[in-house]
């Protein structure tokens, strides 16, 4: 069974994570043995025809299963089909928060219509070859191509999560993405689409500050800038912040003492990494800035109104503290 596994192991991993039956075929393993492999735990059915190791299906988070799922529907479809909205996004393994990855999302590049099967949802062709990309032999949308249709389908909140991580990975410009959005004014959620180009930043680090901007722009706080270096009075550099009310001398960090997203530099010692950001921030607050910080809780929405309420009331009290007020007689 041992070899057989690492057989299985191997074969999985060369096509992305996934077994055809035709792949097990090629192991020797027949459908009498795939029941079998399926009752021992040994595989698992990841969709109607298509399986994966058990054990190492449990080590993937949902979007990468998703990719892995998107593969095998690729890997049994014909060529003008490729991977589309979500589909691709996972496929490029963009951050996705909120979004619905139970169905596998395609367009079909040669203008026909796709056939209805289970757990597929096919879309409307208005992609063409210059939209088209290879992600480790499978055909997919680009990766902003594929947030703004992620945002099409999902609203603004998701759209600023993909797409905020599409433009840092790819360097987009500004000018290339108006030309993408050109493309969807005919398409529903339009205007969500355009509202989360505007907020999108290629500066954020995680979904977590991607989703606390959208909560500024939602509840009309000032929006600040982000990942900016903070120098104390010396001129010495302090840290980088995840967010900076300039005018204010007010600084955000989101998700408490451990940025979400970030290695911890010393894994060993959790203690460690909370007593150096603390050290960060008395020497951010040394600097003359005032600091506020919140975490997943503060960004769900019972919760966002307070979460900004006592925000705004920090950023004020930074102000009356830091900010130098010039006198008229000075």
């Amino acid at each position: 069974m041992s070899d057989l596994l690492d057989h299985l192991v191997a074969r999985a991993a060369a096509h992305g994570g996934f077994l055809l039956a035709r792949h097990l075929r090629d192991l020797g393993v027949d459908k009498n043995r795939t029941t079998a492999l399926l009752t021992l735990g040994v595989l698992v059915k990841i969709r109607y025809g298509a399986y994966a190791v058990a054990a190492e299906w449990e080590k993937l988070d949902v979007v990468t299963r998703h990719a892995v799922v998107t593969r095998s529907v690729l890997a049994r479809v014909d060529d003008g089909a490729v991977a589309s909205h979500q589909s691709a996004a996972a496929l490029h393994g963009l951050d996705l928060w909120d979004v619905d990855l139970s169905e596998v999302h395609l367009t079909r590049l040669d203008g026909r219509t796709g056939r209805h099967r289970a757990g597929v949802v096919w879309h409307e062709p208005t992609i063409t070859v210059d939209d088209v990309v290879d992600v480790d032999g499978y055909r997919c949308t680009s990766p902003v191509r594929a947030a703004l249709e992620t945002t099409s389908l999902h609203g603004v909140e998701q759209g600023v999560v993909a797409l905020s991580n599409a433009l840092r990975r790819t360097g987009m410009d500004a000018d290339e993405v108006d030309a993408h959005v050109a493309r969807f004014r005919s398409w529903a959620n339009a205007d969500a689409v355009r509202r989360a180009v505007q907020l999108a930043d290629a500066r954020f680090e995680s979904v977590g500050e991607s989703r606390s901007f959208v909560m500024f722009w939602r509840h009309g706080v000032d929006l600040p800038e982000p990942q900016v270096v903070i120098v104390d009075l010396m001129g010495r550099t302090v840290g980088r912040v995840d967010f900076l009310w300039t005018l204010d001398r007010h600084v955000g960090e989101f998700d408490g003492l451990v940025k979400y997203g970030r290695l911890n530099p010393d894994p060993s010692d959790p203690g460690r990494t909370i007593v150096q950001e603390k050290i960060r921030e008395d020497l951010v607050r040394d600097a003359r800035n005032g600091v506020s910080r919140w975490g997943w809780v503060d960004l769900s929405p019972v919760r966002q109104a307070t979460t900004c309420a006592r925000i705004e009331a920090a950023r004020a009290r930074s102000r009356r503290l830091y900010v130098e007020v010039a006198r008229p007689w000075g």
